[in-house]
């Protein structure tokens, strides 16, 4: 093995690298292990002169997105500009690195690059909000490809009208997100000359390509996404958020009565928006309405027989249980609101967001009769995802016994264990050994008084 390599002119090119590491263990043993690097060599200011053909050029780039991730999965085709001959195509690796051959001929050549997948991928009630900030002049943003991933409606400039169809996805319901491609590509060289309205410029999605010019890289966007919240399949996803707490009271559902759940913030906050996914058992309870109690601009969709998705923008300066939504039902069944209501992670996250814009996970707890000084609150899970361990951390009021369970995604017990948890700030640990493998997990904590459920994500 070498120490170091060196790269020559004759290397120009896509090379893939071996690359060796070795860990010497406490025993005395080596552990080994090898990955396999993509390198592309460029020779962009021609040092190693004229290639051996002077009409050919190594037609290949890299697709990134603007905060320097790598973009898999994207379809590459190059076709002769005159004839629009397919010549040949390549997909992106994990690297973002695509390679389209050579190309022997002194004529112009198109590169189209496309990506699948969902429309709403990255989208969150946090990017309208930074849509609506730009729009009002209040928080302008900084990036023209930001700008660009804001025009959802592709008219060359950004509106209310792009407002409404971000919301309008959002809620799934019919929205331009449907008639465009989710993905727009902008070559890296390309000149903003006011990158405060970079649609005043001509950006094709077909690039030209030639023999003495064959490097494209392309800078990739995905529309509606202003804050950078796509997930990419090679992400590391081991970052954590903090958590904002809801409770509501533990009522009584009766059959053929009407029922108020009123959702509160068991601390002060001061939003500037929130969303989640509410599902309840539409056996057990006829939905009737949703309202928010604050000046918010809330709106909803049933989307399907017992969920609803909730999606609100504006600013909301709420004390501790103070109400942020309520919902009303008609019980055809008997049974306590726990039985009957949860949040859900997926269409929409359950999460708010603070006029810093700072993204919070919510929690769901339910309350017997909401006493005003509860024993415990969770305070965070931190890290989640996670890939060794994970801690759920409480801050006790009292002497407690909590049960904590963790199910897999079919709704299966995978681990359980009660608890006495004493006063102050306590922390329960999960160990990614304790769970069958890596996957999304439900959490319950629950005590004499009080539930609260969550999620986790193992990555290990």
């Amino acid at each position: 093995a070498q120490a170091s390599l060196i790269l020559t002119c004759e290397d120009i090119g896509t090379q893939d690298i071996v690359a060796y590491a070795a860990l010497r263990l406490s025993d005395g043993s080596l552990s080994y292990s090898s990955t396999i690097i993509s390198v592309a060599i460029r020779d962009g200011e021609e040092v190693c002169g004229p290639t051996t053909n002077s009409n050919a050029g190594l037609i290949s780039g890299i697709v990134f997105l603007e905060d320097g991730r790598l973009v898999p999965d994207v379809e590459l085709s190059l076709q002769h500009s005159f004839t629009n001959e397919l010549i040949r195509g390549d997909t992106t690796g994990m690297a973002g690195l695509y390679d389209l051959g050579e190309i022997t001929e002194d004529a112009p050549y198109t590169v189209t690059p496309s990506l699948a997948g969902s429309p709403t991928a990255g989208l969150s009630t946090l990017d309208l909000i930074i849509v609506q900030r730009h729009i009002l002049g209040i928080e302008v943003m900084d990036s023209p490809y930001k700008i660009v991933a804001s025009d959802i409606n592709r008219d060359r400039r950004v509106s209310s009208v792009d407002m409404l169809h971000m919301r309008r996805a959002l809620l799934h319901v019919d929205s331009d997100f449907d008639y465009h491609p989710p993905w727009r590509f902008i070559n890296d060289q390309q000149y903003f000359r006011d990158p405060r309205y970079p649609m005043e410029e001509e950006l094709p999605q077909d690039f030209f390509v030639t023999y003495d010019r064959p490097i494209l890289d392309l800078i990739a966007v995905k529309v509606g996404d202003v804050n950078l919240s796509v997930e990419l399949p090679n992400d590391d996803l081991s970052s954590s958020r903090s958590i904002a707490q809801l409770e509501t009271s533990n009522q009584q559902i009766r059959r053929n009565e009407e029922v108020r759940v009123d959702f509160h913030l068991t601390r002060e906050e001061s939003l500037s928006g929130f969303q989640k996914t509410i599902s309840f058992d539409h056996h057990a309870l006829s939905f009737i309405d949703v309202v928010a109690y604050q000046d918010g601009d809330m709106e909803f969709n049933l989307i399907e027989p017992g969920v609803i998705l909730v999606t609100a923008i504006g600013s909301m300066n709420l004390l501790k249980g103070d109400i942020l939504i309520q919902m009303t039902f008609k019980g055809t069944q008997d049974g306590r609101i726990s039985d009957f209501i949860s949040l859900r992670d997926a269409p929409l996250k359950a999460e708010l967001y603070t006029t810093t814009l700072e993204s919070r996970e919510l929690t769901l707890s339910f309350v017997d009769d909401v006493p005003s000084d509860l024993e415990w609150h969770l305070k965070d899970v931190v890290p989640n995802p996670f890939a060794d361990r994970t801690t759920l951390t409480l801050d006790i009021s009292k002497r407690t016994l909590v049960d904590l369970e963790v199910f897999d995604i079919s709704g299966r017990l995978v681990l359980n264990r009660d608890l006495w948890l004493e006063e102050g700030i306590q922390g329960i640990d999960i160990l990614a050994r304790d769970l069958p493998g890596q996957g999304i997990y439900g959490y319950r904590i629950s005590s004499s008084s009080q539930t609260i459920t969550g999620k986790l994500i193992c990555t290990n």
